[in-house]
């Protein structure tokens, strides 16, 4: 006899909600440049004159996985922000997944704090207006990572080099970069 499907929809549920309580821990979050307010379920970061600012949820390391961030700015500087993906806190590595307010978006490697792109364009996706909600999502699963703006499928990216580590966010370095985010979906696959 299998389990039915009321068991599984409270199962997810409680994995949701158990997830969100710790997400929305101010002390699982380590900030790296930047000035990071996680003190509410809207997480608020602003950039300095610090190499590429970022966060990360320091709970665990992700191989395969759903990444799913809502984010937009709150000021006219035209710098990046974006998601981390099996990010290296030690070595600064891992990959970044970055939009503009203006359109472009960029998928990249980091290696040593430089980012080496795998993909970049622009997208119609992308709402071309400050101060709006934009999301982003990745599914990760092995080498091959499918990106979505505003779900609608951007790319399929593929790279070999970094296997695991943690989630997270990154923004533009300038201080006038001030960009709130939520994080949407964190499942493994």
């Amino acid at each position: 006899m299998g389990i039915g499907p009321m068991v599984w929809l409270n199962y997810i549920v409680f994995l949701s909600l158990l997830f969100t309580a710790q997400i929305n821990q101010p002390e699982n979050w380590v900030a790296r440049g930047g000035v990071w307010d996680f003190s509410k379920k809207i997480i608020r970061g602003q950039g300095t004159f610090s190499s590429r600012p970022c966060a990360y949820y320091k709970k665990e390391n992700y191989s395969d996985f759903v990444y799913e961030i809502s984010l937009k700015s709150l000021c006219d500087e035209d710098g990046s922000y974006g998601m981390l993906l099996r990010f290296d806190e030690k070595n600064y590595t891992g990959y970044v997944f970055s939009v503009w307010p203006h359109g472009d978006y960029e998928f990249c490697r980091i290696e040593n704090e430089i980012c080496y792109q795998i993909v970049t364009g622009s997208a119609d996706y992308l709402k071309d207006q400050l101060k709006t909600w934009n999301t982003l999502k990745v599914v990760c699963k092995g080498p091959k990572f499918t990106l979505y703006i505003n779900d609608h499928l951007l790319v399929l990216a593929e790279d070999t080099k970094y296997k695991s580590g943690k989630i997270g966010f990154s923004l533009g370095h300038g201080p006038a970069s001030i960009i709130l985010y939520e994080v949407k979906t964190l499942l493994t696959l």
